[in-house]
């Protein structure tokens, strides 16, 4: 057999320049997509030499991240950035894999497979686009593995690029290992794992309705199961074998009415997103006469809070009846959004100890930001509710779709330990205009809040600030730093749930200021 040139050789002359050193196990402040933060510096050895360069390898969430560069074509392998798409191709000979910056997307030799949402997708980091090591090494055909002692990632190239000719494989080999739930830009999944390459059937069945899929000559590497993976339109996943093909039965929640499926393939595995609207049910009564149990054709929910007393009324009597806890907040019907920064593979800044991620300090606000702000009588949208990474440009675009009359996006902020204080940004010169005001007043009414809120707080003063979800968002928009989650004075205060109330109200009061005017 003839080995071919070493496509991770190529992958070092990528990743590395060859000039400067870091040690690993310290830490790397650095600015990763628009927002500063302190990242982890690893080792990174590809067949027994370790690897140096301008830039370091960091722990990005739990990925290894390492800089992209262009190759010398002595190397046999070629590297390319294209602006227009983002997008960074790897080619060797016939192999090509590409990655596109904040994207979960990738293209490996023309088919679509997708990162899996436990590896964070390419960032941005210091101006230099980073990318996955493993998924792009193992895409290659490299052994890829981490020693948490040294904090290092191995990288093997024995088998890369090497022809080989594989042996038959009979259909009984084909193994379902399991079924997992997972989050793929920023929707649900179900994705079924295989041993090797599946041929597949699929059908809907109705009373109840539920989506089945039969694989073809394969077995059950776990046995007949049902997995509790409950989406908001999956209810649970069932699994079972018969004469060599393995069903997989996904059961809809009772309640939701099934629109769409979409299967795909990624590899061996397959990956079903489904798409549903909730049914409204109600019970209509004339007297003692129960005339029936009825359902909205399509998603029909209202928020009951924009109306003072609201009746339906059929044949004369009153069936349904909402009462409206009406208060004097300025929301009046007003949509905000809010934006928890970072999340899933993100986590943003480590704080001094180490022991908090800025995803999760930046949601516990925002939820509490969400109930402050539905409590007065605004409508509240979220771009996350829970531990995903929705893209920037995923963020803008709810808030854009939503028609938001206001945009709010949540974070903590990272720098050398002396640095305090609590900061508000918008984009550009603060002309957007609300009935007159401006996303300037705008985010001076939610700064003022926030320092009303939090006394003893040093007071950083509203900035210009170039952020995507600020930039890209049509409405007004601000971007809140809560405190500067490195200070070793300030952590335990900063990620306290006792400061996320305090921070929640005031931002609420400076958005009631704000409307009420």
């Amino acid at each position: 057999m003839k080995k071919r040139i070493s496509v991770l050789l190529m992958l070092v002359m990528l990743l590395t320049s060859i000039s400067g050193a870091f040690a690993s196990g310290e830490n790397f402040n650095a600015t990763v997509n628009g927002t500063p933060g302190s990242y982890l510096k690893v080792n990174v050895n590809i067949d027994g030499k370790t690897m140096s360069g301008d830039v370091p390898a960091i722990v990005y969430g739990t990925t290894t991240m390492v800089p992209a560069r262009f190759i010398s074509e002595g190397i046999g392998g070629e590297v390319e950035w294209l602006q227009k798409t983002q997008e960074v191709v790897v080619r060797l000979k016939s192999k090509v894999v590409s990655v596109k910056l904040g994207s979960r997307e990738a293209v490996v030799d023309g088919v679509k497979k997708y990162i899996p949402s436990d590896v964070s997708a390419p960032i941005a980091m210091n101006g230099r686009v980073m990318i996955p090591l493993r998924f792009v090494s193992e895409n290659f055909g490299a052994e890829v593995k981490w020693d948490d002692k040294t904090k290092t990632a191995t990288v093997k190239t024995d088998r890369v690029g090497t022809d080989i000719t594989p042996g038959p494989v009979t259909p009984s080999q084909t193994q379902l290992k399991t079924v997992a739930k997972q989050t793929i830009n920023g929707r649900e999944a179900i994705v079924v794992r295989n041993s090797g390459a599946v041929e597949y059937t699929h059908m809907r069945l109705e009373n109840p309705t539920r989506v089945v899929l039969d694989i073809k000559n394969s077995t059950l590497s776990e046995g007949e199961k049902t997995y509790a993976l409950s989406t908001g339109v999956v209810e649970k996943v069932r699994t079972g074998n018969n004469s060599g093909v393995s069903r997989v039965v996904l059961d809809v929640k009772e309640n939701i009415k099934l629109s769409s499926y979409d299967i795909q393939k990624s590899g061996n595995d397959l990956i079903i997103y489904t798409e549903g609207k909730q049914e409204v049910f109600y019970e209509v009564y004339q007297g003692d006469a129960h005339l029936g149990k009825f359902s909205t054709k399509d998603q029909a929910i209202v928020e009951a809070k924009k109306w003072a007393d609201s009746v339906i009324v059929f044949g004369g009597t009153v069936v349904w009846k909402f009462a409206d806890n009406v208060n004097n907040g300025g929301g009046s019907g007003k949509t905000i959004v809010i934006d928890p920064g970072h999340g899933g593979s993100d986590p943003g800044a480590l704080s001094y100890s180490k022991k908090y991620r800025e995803k999760d300090l930046a949601l516990s606000v925002g939820l509490k930001l969400e109930r402050e702000l539905k409590a007065r009588g605004y409508n509240v949208v979220m771009t996350r509710r829970t531990d995903i990474y929705p893209t920037l440009s995923e963020r803008s675009q709810i808030a854009n779709n939503a028609n938001a009359d206001g945009f709010i996006s949540i974070h903590f902020n990272a720098a050398a330990p002396a640095a305090t204080g609590l900061e508000t940004f918008l984009y550009g010169a603060g002309t957007v205009s609300y009935k007159g005001a401006t996303d300037l007043q705008f985010a001076k009414s939610i700064h003022a809040g926030l320092m009303g809120a939090t006394p003893g707080s040093v007071n950083r003063g509203v900035k210009n600030g170039d952020f995507s979800v600020l930039r890209n968002t049509k409405g007004l928009a601000a971007l809140v730093e809560l405190g500067f989650i490195t200070n070793p004075n300030d952590e335990s205060r900063l990620v306290s749930d006792a400061y996320h109330e305090l921070c929640a109200k005031g931002m609420a009061n400076g958005v009631d200021n704000f409307f009420k005017k």
